[in-house]
């Protein structure tokens, strides 16, 4: 007989062992929660009254078996939380936050002290929600704070349970510190990314594959002349001129290749100006797709600056050029002045040979002036600086030029009257301002105003950086105080290929016949010997202002008419002697010294010149000798002779001034009886150069 019901017997029995399987639960979970008495034996003697709700008492207590193993193996930590207390805590809590479940479930232990000061008003302010019956998220994030004093960053997920019959909140804490952390790192470096790039001041762009745009910064913007919206709809080859247009998308797609590159290019601006540009780039992820992170530096100002070097170099080497063909044509020249004025002397004004010798004379000089613009070109001409004023000069050039300009151009003088004093060669300074005049006058043939403005400044390092300003040694006693002469017209204007070459020797606009041009670049040999520079502004249209720059020489000026030439030439008996290399120029001077009463000894070089020192040393009163020797030099050969008879006078005849040897030069001239006489020289020249240091020693 299958009878579904049992006895008595077999009930208490049953009844016992779950009895026995709740005791032991509760003997190994030491948790007063699962007790019998907890839970009151009523409540299974009241289920084995009915002995059908048996099966399902013990499927429950299986059930709460389970349910516990899982709570305490878990790796996130939970917890049950009644009024502020803890009604339970697992392992991984315990572990989590440092506290023991003995201390997390004593009464006077209160849930606000795992919460860190800065999360405590939003745990407060949850809590205000609760009590008052409004909803809050049930999954929210705080900062805790463990026994040993460590902040967490903890994610919280929560239900609304009954415990023991009464409201109480079941929850779980996940550690997210190092999520938190990792995101944060993330983001700070997204913003250092994000600051770096938007700080740039050079343009950056990242490209995809096809040549659009993906970012750019306000750099790249600044360089289009775009808004980031406008540079944000166009593609490379938008950004470069059109015929480069093929050239770039081909160097984008070889960059996608090889990972990085270095190139120099063009920007187009919006204006449809050209920029030259740097450009450094390489292969990126950038929102996980694959692109080209380019930076872009604009090189104008170094390509200016690599234009002026080469230009300088340029001028250097045509400077040297000119340099050793004007030492070589002074020494003829010096030959061709003097035999032309000894036929002059020979000949009589009817006679036709006079005529022609002063056809040849006068021919002589303008040749003779040619190759002094040649030297002030190539800055080795030989100058007599002293202090002046260049108001002075300005003026004095300006009461030339009204007779030389015409009646249609009217000439302004805009003169500071607290304008610091140079050191310059007055006649070069009148040669620079002179040919800076005239190229104006050229250039307004209708007429126009041309204006003369000085004013003293004290220069900025940007200033004494630019490649422009090329000081020579010696001629600045303040090298930060400087003087301008502005010289500016109304004329027509030259463009940027013009601009870029007026400087060059021999180049000019001008029809054949018209200009040699040499004027504007003897100006610029000229002013670069004193040490100065020379900056021109110009715009088709808009006339052309020259700014001259001249180092101050910090003393006070002095100017004045200059001594009249006398009527005749001064003679003399003294003793001289003449140390010349070049046979021919050494017999012109010996025969004009002779000539003029002097007693005249002669040498062909260095060496041979302290032999006859050596022999007449104490009859000699003064050397005239050639700068420029082969073997010993007239710098080597005076100092020999000068140790032997000290402040011996003594005259240097040179055709252009060495740069090698202009500081001591200057040095002897400082300290010695002392002067300097430039070829080509005629009679006069040297008369006079002689009498004044025989007269001076």
């Amino acid at each position: 007989m299958n009878d579904k019901r049992k006895t008595k017997a077999q009930l208490i029995e049953e009844i016992s062992d779950l009895r026995l399987i709740v005791s032991k639960l509760a003997a190994s979970k030491g948790d007063a929660a699962f007790t019998v008495a907890d839970h009151g034996e009523s409540a299974i003697e009241t289920a084995a009254a009915d002995k059908s709700d048996i099966r399902t008492t013990v499927q429950w207590w299986e059930s709460e078996s389970r349910h516990r193993a899982l709570v305490e193996q878990s790796v996130d930590a939970i917890y049950i939380l009644q009024d502020g207390r803890y009604e339970l805590v697992n392992p991984a809590w315990e572990h989590l936050l440092g506290y023991s479940r003995e201390e997390a479930l004593n009464p006077r232990f209160d849930f606000m002290q795992i919460v860190a000061d800065e999360s405590r008003a939003l745990i407060k302010g949850r809590r205000r929600a609760v009590e008052t019956g409004l909803p809050v998220p049930l999954r929210y994030e705080f900062k805790a704070v463990t026994a040993g004093g460590k902040i967490l960053d903890l994610e919280v997920s929560t239900s609304y349970i009954t415990w023991h019959g009464r409201p109480a909140t079941q929850g779980l804490y996940h550690d997210i510190t190092q999520r938190k952390r990792a995101k944060q790192a993330v983001l700070q470096s997204e913003q250092r990314f994000r600051d770096l790039f938007e700080g740039s001041p050079d343009a950056i762009f990242v490209h995809a594959r096809d040549g659009s745009l993906m970012d750019v910064n306000p750099a790249a913007c600044h360089l289009h002349g775009m808004t980031r919206d406008e540079l944000m709809e166009k593609n490379v080859a938008n950004l470069v001129p059109l015929e480069l247009a093929d050239s770039a998308l081909e160097y984008l797609g070889e960059l996608f290749e090889e990972g990085s590159g270095y190139s120099e290019g063009k920007s187009l601006r919006v204006d449809g100006g050209h920029v030259p540009i740097e450009l450094r780039a390489r292969r990126i992820e950038y929102n996980n797709t694959p692109a080209i992170l380019m930076h872009a530096h604009d090189i104008t100002n170094r390509k200016r600056l690599e234009e002026q070097l080469s230009h300088s170099q340029k001028m250097e080497a045509v400077g040297r050029l000119a340099g050793g063909v004007a030492h070589d044509f002074n020494n003829l020249m010096t030959v061709i002045v003097g035999h032309a004025e000894f036929g002059l002397q020979q000949t009589t004004e009817c006679n036709q040979c006079h005529n022609e010798f002063r056809q040849i004379d006068q021919a002589a000089q303008q040749a003779g002036d040619l190759v002094a613009q040649l030297l002030s070109f190539s800055r080795r001409q030989v100058l007599d600086l002293k202090v002046i004023d260049l108001n002075e000069t300005v003026r004095r050039l300006a009461d030339l030029l009204e007779r030389v300009l015409g009646p249609n151009i009217r000439l302004s003088k805009l003169l500071d009257s607290e304008i610091s004093a140079v050191y310059a060669d007055s006649n070069q300074i009148q040669q620079v301002l002179m040919n800076v005049a005239l190229n104006a006058r050229d250039a307004m043939p209708t007429g126009g105003e041309l204006t003369f403005r000085t004013r003293s400044f004290e220069a900025d390092d940007e200033f004494l950086g630019l490649a422009y300003l090329d000081a020579s040694p010696g001629t600045a006693t303040n090298s930060r105080q400087f003087v301008e002469i502005m010289v500016s017209d109304t004329g027509e204007g030259m463009d940027a290929e013009t601009l870029s070459r007026i400087f060059d020797p021999f180049f000019t606009t001008k029809p054949l016949g018209k200009g040699t041009g040499l004027g504007l670049a003897v100006m610029y040999g000229i002013v670069k010997q004193h040490g100065g520079a020379v900056k021109v502004e110009s715009e088709v249209g808009r006339g052309s202002t020259f700014r001259i720059y001249f180092p101050a020489a910090g003393v006070s000026s002095t100017s004045g008419a200059g001594d009249a030439k006398p009527s005749t030439l001064p003679r003399g008996g003294e003793t001289i002697l003449v140390v010349e290399d070049q046979e021919i120029v050494r017999k012109v001077s010996v025969r004009i010294l002779e000539g003029l009463g002097y007693r005249v000894l002669q040498a062909e070089s260095g060496h041979q010149a302290i032999e006859v020192f050596l022999r007449e040393k104490d009859g000699i009163d003064l050397a005239v000798m050639d700068v420029i020797m082969p073997g010993m030099d007239g710098l080597e050969t005076y100092r020999e002779l000068s140790a032997t008879k000290p402040r011996l006078p003594v005259i240097f005849v040179t055709g252009f001034a060495v740069e090698s040897r202009l500081a001591e030069l200057d040095h002897i001239m400082e300290s010695e009886p002392c002067a300097v006489l430039p070829k080509p020289f005629n009679k006069r020249d040297l008369a006079m150069k002689v009498r004044q240091i025989l007269d001076s020693a």
